[in-house]
C-alpha cells in the first residue's frame, strides 16, 4: 500500500501440492462422485469434522457465500440488524447479509494489515 515494502517476499504457488489431496481427487473422479453434493466422501468428511470440533451438527456448503448466509441465519441475524464489514470485502458477503434482510455496514480497516 502506498508503495511500501511487500508483506511477503514471494506468493506461494496455489494450490499446494499434496499427495493426499491428489489421491482423493483421483478417487472422486474414478467413482463418478466428482462435483456431487452427496458423494461417498460426504459422510466421512462430516464425521471427521465432528471429531475435530466440539459440535454435533455440521453443514457442508457449496460456497463460502452460502456458508456466511447459513451462519447469519444460525445466529438469527435479520431485518433491522447491522453487520459490520471491512471497507474492502468480497461482494458475496454483502449479498449474504442482504439475503437475511440485514444491513451491511462498512468500517475502516488498518492500512498496515487490512484488519
Amino acid at each position: 500500500m502506498h508503495g511500501g515494502a511487500p508483506a511477503v517476499a514471494e506468493v506461494p504457488a496455489w494450490p499446494l501440492a499434496d499427495p493426499h489431496v491428489w489421491l482423493a481427487l483421483q478417487a472422486a473422479f474414478a467413482d463418478g462422485s466428482w462435483g456431487a453434493y452427496q458423494g461417498p466422501q460426504t459422510a466421512a468428511l462430516i464425521e471427521r469434522l465432528v471429531e475435530l470440533h466440539p459440535t454435533t451438527h455440521v453443514l457442508l456448503c457449496c460456497s463460502g457465500t452460502y456458508a456466511v448466509e447459513a451462519a447469519l441465519r444460525g445466529l438469527a441475524v435479520g431485518p433491522r440488524d447491522e453487520v459490520l464489514l471491512a471497507g474492502y470485502d468480497f461482494p458475496g458477503n454483502f449479498r449474504a447479509i442482504e439475503a437475511v434482510g440485514a444491513r451491511p455496514v462498512l468500517v475502516d480497516v488498518q492500512p498496515q494489515t487490512w484488519s
